[in-house]
C-alpha cells in the first residue's frame, strides 16, 4: 500500500466488502505511470554508469599518452657503475650517452668540533680553595695594559657617536671606566651604558673573545651608516688596545678587534697580574712563605706556567703536611697539595691531591711585604680551603659515567660493603683504606681512583670476586685497570750541581742530546746559556715524557714516561761532542714494569647525566648559565637552567634547519660535539656577538680546535684533460652536462667507469602500457556499441528491485545493461577520431618515423579476422623494431609521439582528442559526469527531473490512497447504521405480532 494510514475499523464488516484488496488494487492500477518513470530514471541510472566508466578508461589512457608525448620518456638515461660502493651517479635527459672514468684522490667530509675539554666535574675535591676570578683575559686591568689616567679619575674622552639610517647623530659618553677596572668590567660598563640610552641599544656591543683574546666592537644593526668610539688621551683605551683613539664600525667594517696582546691562562706573566711582596700557606703543623719578589725564583716576566710549577716545588721542599711522605720532596707524584690551573674555568686552584686528606689550607698575604697573592688571585688577604656541598653526595646522587649499585665489593681479599644510598666516595675510600693493606684515593685532577700498596711493594691488588654484587669496581674502571709503571730514568750520581739553586745555572756549554721514547727519537739541542731547568723542560716536553726533575732528596736527575709497562722504554744519550747527559747521570735506559705498587683505575670516574638531571645537576664543571647561545649565526635561548637538560638541548638544535649543524653528547669520550651538515672546508661559527649564556664555552667549544672537513678530490678522464678538480661536496653535478656523480670512497688504479646509456627498459615500458590501455579502451567502447540487447528484458521497476534478492537482483541487471549503448553516438565518435589519430602520418619529423608503423606498431596482421579488424586494437607487431628505435633513435621516437611544431605528435594528438571528451568541460564529461569531478552533467539533471516526478507521483498516489480509505470508511458507517436502524426496524414488527 502507499500509506500507512490507520484504520480504526474492521474492513467489510457491514458492506461485506474486501475494502482494503479494492484500494490496493486501485492504487496499483494507479502508480503505472510511476512504475515508467521509475524503469526510465533506472535505464539512464544504468547508461551513466557505464558511460563513466568508459569516462575513466579514457581519462587513464590519455594519462599513458601524457607520458608519451613527454620527451623524456624516450631520452631518458640509466646510469651503471663498476663499483657502486665508490662512486654512484644519476643522469637527466640531456645527458649524453657514453663511459665516464672517475678517480678519487678524497671524499669530502663534514667540519665538527668537539669539547676541548673535561665536561664533568670531579665528583670531589675534599680542600678545595678556588680563585675568584680568571687568570689574564678579561680578569687584566687596563693599567697592566698601558690604559691610565691621573689619580685613578675616570676618562672624560671616550665617546660613542652613531649615524643613524636616517642620517640622524647621537653621542653617548662613557665616562665611568677607570685604570682600576679590568677588560671584563670595562666591557660591561660599555655595554651597560649602550643598553640604557635607546639609540645605542641593539645597535652597537662590546664584547671579548676569548679563543684570541681581544676586545671586540661590533656594529649589530647594519642599517646604521657609522659608528665611532673616539679617546681624546694617548694613554685612553682606544688608544691603547686598539692602535688608534678613533675606531670605526660600519656595514663594510662590522667589527674592530683590539690588536694589543691580553694574555691569558698559563701565558699570563707575573707582571700583568702585578703580583708582589710574600705570602704563607698553612696545613696542619706545616707552614711555608713564598716570596714573590725572588726573583731567582719568580721573574718578572715569569708565566703562570712557570709560577705554578715553582710555588708546587716550594711547597713539596716544605715536606710535613705538603708531602705525601711527610719529608722534603721534589717528585711531584708525591706533593700532598698543589697549586693547579683549571683550563675549563681559567681560573687557579690550591688543593689535596688526595679527596680524602681533609686538612685545610690557609694562604695568607703578607701586609709587611705588600703581599698580593690571596687577594689578587683569591680575592681576599686571607683564604681557605674548604670542602663543597658537592662533597657531601652520596654514591647515588654523584654523576658517575655508570650508576654505581649496592653490595659488595672485594679488595685484596676482603670483603667490603657499599651503601649507594648513604655512601660518599671518601666513605667507601677510606673504608678500603682502614680495612686492607692499600691506599685508595681519588685523584680529582686525573678523575681516576688509585689503591697503592702502603708498603710500597709490587705484590699485586686482587680486585673484585665471585661474590662481589655492587658495580663499584667496574664502574670506576679498578677491575680494568693497571698497576704497571712507567719507565723513570733516575740518574746516577753526579757533581754539575749540588742543590736546586744550582739547576738555574747556566750550562756553559752548546750541544745536543737524544731522548728516545719507545723507539721514537728526539734530538733535543741547548745552549751554553741554557740553565739546568731550561735542558728540564725540554725533555718533560717530548712527546711520551710525563716529566723531568731534579730530585732534591737524592740529589740526582729523573726522567719518567707516560706510558706504563714492561714494553715502555726511555734512553737519554749524548749526540756529537756532547758531555752534558753523562754529566747529569741520565746516560742509559729505563723500562717500565708491569706491575708496581699502584693500581690505578682505567678511565674517569665521573659524567654527565645528559637526559634525566637538568643543567644544574648534571654534573658540569662550569655551571651553564640562562641567556642565548649562536651556532652558525642562528641563536637558541636557555630560558631556566633548572628543568632544561643536556638532551633537550641537542633536541632543539638537532630540530633546527637553519642551523647547518647537529649536536650529540657522546657519553664514552664525555664530548659535546657539533657536526657541520654540509661538508668540504667550511667551519662551523661558534658563538656571537650577543650571546648571553655561556653554553658554549661550558661545553669547552668556544676555545676548541676544529677539526675542518676535506674537500673532495677526484678527476673525471677527458674533462679538463683529467685534471684533478676540487668540490666541497661529494656530490658533482656541474663536471659532465646531465650527469651527477656521488663519490663514496677513494678509488685505486685506473679508477672505476660510470656508463650512460638511454634507459630503452623504460620506454619500452611505456609504450607497452599505452598499447595495452588503449587496446582496454577501444574493447570496452567496441563491446557497448555492438551489443545486442535482450528486448524480452525490460528496466525494472522500484517495487520489482525491492522483491529480488541480491544475486537474483545482480544477475537480471547485468543482463538488462548489455545493449544499453549499442549505436550510442558519442561513443561512435571517440572511437572514430581515436583510430584516426592511431593512423596519422605525422608531418614535419623523420620520414622513417613517422608512423607508428615505422617502429613496429600496428593495427593488426594482414589476414585478421573481421572482427579483430573492427575492434580497432593496436600491437606490437615487430618489437625488435621497436627497441632498435628507441635504443638508437631515441629524439625521433620522441617526435613521433610528441611533436607540436609542423605537425602533431600521435601521443599529443591522441592525449589532444581525449581531453576534448574526458576534461571538466569535455563532451562526455558533461553528458554522463565524472566520479571525481563535481560537474553537473546532462544526465545528471535528467535523472534529478525523473525523480522529481516519480516523488510527485508519488504524493498524488497517497493522496488517492487516503481519499479511498475516507470513502470506504463512509460507506461502511453508512452500511452500519442501516443495519441498525432494520434491526430496530424488525424488532418493533416482531413485538407488533406478538400482542
Amino acid at each position: 500500500m502507499v500509506s500507512s494510514i490507520s484504520r480504526n475499523y474492521i474492513s467489510g464488516l457491514s458492506s461485506g466488502l474486501d475494502t482494503e484488496a479494492l484500494i490496493e488494487q486501485t492504487i496499483k492500477a494507479e502508480s503505472f505511470s510511476k512504475f515508467s518513470l521509475e524503469r526510465k530514471r533506472n535505464t539512464l541510472t544504468y547508461k551513466q554508469e557505464m558511460l563513466r566508466e568508459v569516462n575513466l578508461a579514457l581519462y587513464n589512457l590519455q594519462t599513458k599518452a601524457s607520458d608519451l608525448s613527454l620527451s623524456k620518456t624516450f631520452t631518458s638515461k640509466k646510469v651503471s657503475s663498476s663499483d657502486e660502493k665508490l662512486v654512484t651517479a644519476k643522469a637527466t635527459t640531456g645527458a649524453a650517452v657514453g663511459s665516464y672514468t672517475v678517480k678519487i684522490k678524497q671524499i669530502a667530509t663534514a667540519s665538527s668540533v668537539a669539547s676541548s675539554s673535561k665536561l664533568a666535574g670531579a665528583l670531589q675535591n675534599g680542600e678545595l680553595l678556588t680563585g675568584s676570578d680568571k687568570i689574564g683575559g678579561t680578569a687584566t686591568k687596563l693599567s697592566v695594559l698601558g690604559v691610565s689616567n691621573d689619580s685613578g679619575e675616570t676618562f672624560a674622552g671616550l665617546n660613542i657617536d652613531l649615524t643613524a639610517s636616517n642620517g640622524s647623530t647621537h653621542s653617548l659618553s662613557l665616562s665611568n671606566i677607570s685604570e682600576d677596572d679590568t677588560v671584563g668590567s670595562a666591557i660591561q660598563k660599555i655595554n651597560a651604558q649602550i643598553a640604557s640610552d635607546a639609540n645605542f641599544k641593539d645597535k652597537v656591543r662590546a664584547s671579548y673573545d676569548e679563543k684570541n683574546n681581544q676586545i671586540r666592537f661590533n656594529l649589530l644593526d647594519n642599517s646604521v651608516q657609522n659608528v665611532t668610539f673616539t679617546d681624546a688621551s694617548d694613554d685612553g683605551l682606544n688608544a691603547n688596545l686598539f692602535g688608534s683613539a678613533v675606531v670605526s664600525l660600519n656595514s663594510a667594517t662590522p667589527a674592530a678587534n683590539s690588536n694589543k696582546e691580553i694574555r691569558s691562562g698559563l701565558e699570563t706573566l707575573k707582571s700583568d697580574l702585578g703580583l708582589k711582596g710574600s705570602f704563607s700557606l698553612t696545613k696542619g703543623a706545616t707552614s711555608v712563605t713564598i716570596n714573590l719578589d725572588d726573583l731567582d725564583s719568580f721573574p718578572e716576566d715569569a708565566t703562570m706556567e712557570d709560577i705554578i710549577s715553582e710555588m708546587n716545588r716550594q711547597l713539596g721542599q716544605a715536606g710535613g703536611a705538603f708531602s705525601k711522605s711527610g719529608v722534603a720532596t721534589s717528585n711531584p707524584a708525591n706533593y700532598a697539595s698543589e697549586f693547579r690551573y683549571n683550563d675549563v674555568t681559567g681560573k687557579l686552584e690550591l688543593i689535596n691531591t688526595d679527596s680524602t686528606d681533609t686538612r685545610s689550607i690557609s694562604v695568607t698575604d703578607d701586609a709587611l711585604s705588600y703581599g698580593n697573592f690571596a687577594s689578587t688571585l683569591f680575592g681576599s688577604s686571607s683564604a681557605t680551603t674548604g670542602v663543597s656541598a658537592d662533597d657531601a653526595k652520596t654514591l647515588s646522587e654523584e654523576t658517575f659515567a655508570s650508576k654505581i649499585s649496592s653490595g659488595k665489593i672485594t679488595v685484596d681479599g676482603v670483603q667490603i660493603d657499599i651503601n649507594a644510598d648513604t655512601d660518599k666516595l671518601s666513605d667507601v675510600l677510606s673504608r678500603i683504606t682502614s680495612l686492607t693493606n692499600v691506599r685508595a684515593s681519588y685523584d680529582s685532577n686525573t678523575d681516576t681512583i688509585s689503591f697503592t700498596r702502603k708498603d710500597g711493594s709490587s705484590a699485586a691488588i686482587g680486585v673484585g670476586s665471585a661474590t662481589d654484587s655492587s658495580n663499584f669496581l667496574r664502574a670506576t674502571g679498578m677491575i680494568s685497570g693497571s698497576q704497571s709503571s712507567a719507565a723513570v730514568l733516575t740518574g746516577s750520581s753526579q757533581s754539575l750541581v749540588s742543590g736546586y739553586a744550582d739547576t738555574k745555572n747556566a750550562i756553559g756549554a752548546s750541544g745536543a742530546f737524544k731522548i728516545t721514547v719507545n723507539g721514537e727519537t728526539t734530538e733535543i739541542n741547548y745552549s751554553e746559556t741554557d740553565s739546568y731547568q731550561d735542558v728540564l723542560k725540554k725533555m718533560a716536553s717530548v712527546n711520551g715524557v710525563e716529566q723531568a726533575y731534579y730530585d732534591v732528596e737524592k740529589g740526582r736527575f729523573v726522567v719518567q714516561g707516560s706510558d706504563k709497562g714492561s714494553s715502555s722504554r726511555i734512553t737519554v744519550a749524548d749526540s756529537g761532542a756532547g758531555t752534558l747527559i753523562s754529566g747529569m747521570g741520565l746516560n742509559g735506559t729505563a723500562e717500565g714494569k708491569d706491575f708496581g705498587s699502584t693500581l690505578t683505575g682505567s678511565r674517569s670516574i665521573s659524567g654527565i647525566n645528559s637526559s634525566s638531571s637538568s643543567l644544574d645537576e648534571a654534573g658540569f664543571v662550569t655551571p651553564v648559565s640562562t641567556g642565548k647561545f649562536s651556532i652558525n649565526g642562528v641563536e637558541f635561548e636557555i630560558k631556566n637552567t633548572s628543568n632544561t637538560t643536556v638532551d633537550s638541548i641537542i633536541q632543539m638544535i638537532n630540530s633546527n634547519d637553519k642551523v647547518g649543524a647537529t649536536a650529540q653528547y657522546d657519553p664514552t669520550s664525555g664530548q659535546f660535539i657539533l657536526t657541520s651538515k654540509e661538508t668540504g672546508n667550511q667551519s662551523i661559527a661558534i658563538g656571537a656577538p650577543t650571546d648571553t649564556s655561556n653554553f658554549l664555552s661550558a661545553m669547552g667549544l668556544t676555545n676548541a680546535v676544529q677539526n675542518i672537513g676535506q674537500n673532495a678530490i677526484f678527476s673525471v678522464d677527458g674533462l679538463y684533460g683529467g685534471a684533478e678538480q676540487v668540490s666541497q661536496t661529494n656530490v658533482i653535478g656541474d663536471a659532465v652536462e646531465g650527469v651527477i656523480f656521488e663519490l663514496k670512497n677513494v678509488t685505486t688504479g685506473a679508477g672505476e667507469t660510470i656508463n650512460v646509456s638511454v634507459d630503452t627498459d623504460a620506454a619500452l615500458e611505456a609504450v607497452k602500457g599505452f598499447v595495452e590501455s588503449y587496446n582496454e579502451v577501444t574493447e570496452l567502447i567496441y563491446k557497448h556499441l555492438t551489443s545486442e540487447p535482450n528486448k524480452e528484458l525490460t528496466a525494472l521497476s522500484d517495487e520489482e528491485i525491492d522483491s529480488l534478492d541480491d544475486e537474483t537482483l545482480n544477475t537480471y541487471i547485468d543482463a538488462y545493461k548489455v545493449g544499453l549503448l549499442r549505436g550510442d553516438s558519442t561513443l561512435r565518435t571517440i572511437r572514430s577520431q581515436m583510430r584516426a589519430a592511431m593512423s596519422a602520418v605525422v608531418k614535419g619529423v623523420d620520414s622513417s618515423f613517422n608512423s607508428l608503423s615505422d617502429i613496429g606498431i600496428t593495427t593488426g596482421t594482414i589476414g585478421s579476422s573481421y572482427t579483430e579488424t573492427m575492434l580497432g586494437k593496436i600491437s606490437i607487431t615487430n618489437e625488435d623494431a621497436l627497441k632498435n628505435a628507441l635504443a638508437n633513435n631515441p629524439n625521433e621516437v620522441a617526435a613521433l609521439f610528441n611533436e607540436s611544431k609542423e605537425g602533431v605528435g600521435i601521443a599529443k594528438n591522441l592525449k589532444d582528442v581525449l581531453n576534448a571528451f574526458t576534461s571538466s568541460t569535455g563532451i562526455l564529461t558533461k553528458r554522463v559526469g565524472r566520479s571525481d569531478s563535481s560537474v553537473t552533467s546532462q544526465m545528471d539533471t535528467q535523472i534529478k527531473s525523473l525523480n522529481q516526478q516519480i516523488a510527485s507521483q508519488q504524493s498524488r498516489l497517497v493522496m488517492r490512497e487516503e481519499a479511498l480509505l475516507k470513502q470506504f470508511s463512509a460507506l461502511e458507517s453508512a452500511m452500519s447504521e442501516y443495519q441498525s436502524q432494520s434491526s430496530s426496524f424488525a424488532s418493533m414488527l416482531s413485538q407488533g405480532q406478538s400482542k
